[in-house]
């Protein structure tokens, strides 16, 4: 048959300061009947002796003159009066005996089985709080090594977010170094960033990429907010423009109008271009929003 797995034990709760005195009451009222057992025994052990005593007196034999006053058959007669007396009284105090014994028998019994059961209980009150302590400290020391746990993992994570400040700061102070370069040469070269990529790729023809370039310089002395929120929304597109022809085609149907109403504005060239003056008209607002904040190197 498969055995039930045994339940653990809860541990027992300590005892107040009230259950104690009362166990304690206890003990000694079990020690008094005790001592009282005790007493009631020694006084049957002493009523047994002296009805032996007697006994021994009643069947020795009677004095010579008493023996010659009586005759033979008075004598046994007497005699067996006394005995059967005797006896009686005899028969009488070994009842008296056995009863007093059992009963005794039975408190003594009940006395020692409430020792034992109080024994037991100071055994399980003692085990009780030495279960406590066991568990108070090892709680103590879960809690300790919780708490150097949490520390270590606090400081590590102070330490990497340290580290990651330092690695964003190094980041950003490197991508303002190269965003700040990429403005310097727009500024050198007229600012034709977007324009400049495509007549690289020959989209655009030298005349218009001059006039181009000069409404840029004029731009950047006149409003250079609007210029650095262009440079920060052409040089990624350039990036793109460089790895894509797709890109290129798709940046040249907006950027060429927009390069030939430049070219019209600067007078080098007498054709305007209606979708490139709305581009440049949207456009710029666009770029001045962008540049806010910018921040201007070289």
């Amino acid at each position: 048959m498969p055995q039930n797995p045994r339940q653990p034990q809860q541990p027992q709760q300590p005892w107040s300061a009230e259950q104690q005195q009362q166990f304690a009451a206890q003990m000694t009222q079990t020690q008094q009947q005790n001592a009282e057992l005790q007493r009631q025994i020694r006084q049957m052990q002493e009523l047994a002796r002296l009805q032996r005593e007697d006994t021994s007196q009643i069947t020795a034999p009677l004095p010579r003159a008493t023996t010659e006053r009586l005759g033979a058959p008075e004598e046994q007669a007497q005699r067996s009066i006394l005995a059967r007396q005797i006896m009686e009284q005899q028969q009488l105090a070994q009842r008296q005996l056995a009863s007093q014994q059992a009963r005794a028998g039975l408190r003594g019994g009940a006395a020692a089985a409430q020792q034992a059961r109080l024994a037991q209980q100071l055994e399980a009150q003692r085990a009780a709080q030495e279960q406590a302590a066991f568990l108070g400290q090892r709680q103590f020391n879960i809690e300790q090594a919780q708490k150097e746990q949490f520390a270590n993992l606090a400081a590590e994570l102070a330490q990497r977010q340290i580290q990651a400040g330092l690695r964003g700061q190094t980041l950003q102070a490197q991508a303002a170094r190269e965003y700040g370069q990429r403005q310097v040469e727009a500024a050198r070269s007229g600012g034709k960033v977007i324009c400049a990529e495509l007549g690289r790729q020959g989209y655009l023809d030298a005349a218009t990429m001059e006039a181009d370039a000069d409404f840029g310089r004029l731009m950047y002395l006149t409003d250079p907010q609007v210029m650095h929120g262009y440079w920060r929304l052409a040089l990624p597109v350039v990036g793109l423009m460089k790895r894509s022809k797709a890109v290129t085609v798709v940046v040249s149907w907006i950027a060429k109008p927009w390069a030939r109403h430049m070219a019209y504005l600067m007078g080098t060239s007498q054709r305007n271009s209606l979708i490139g003056q709305l581009i440049h008209t949207v456009g710029k607002p666009v770029c001045r929003v962008f540049g806010k904040g910018v921040v201007v190197y070289g």
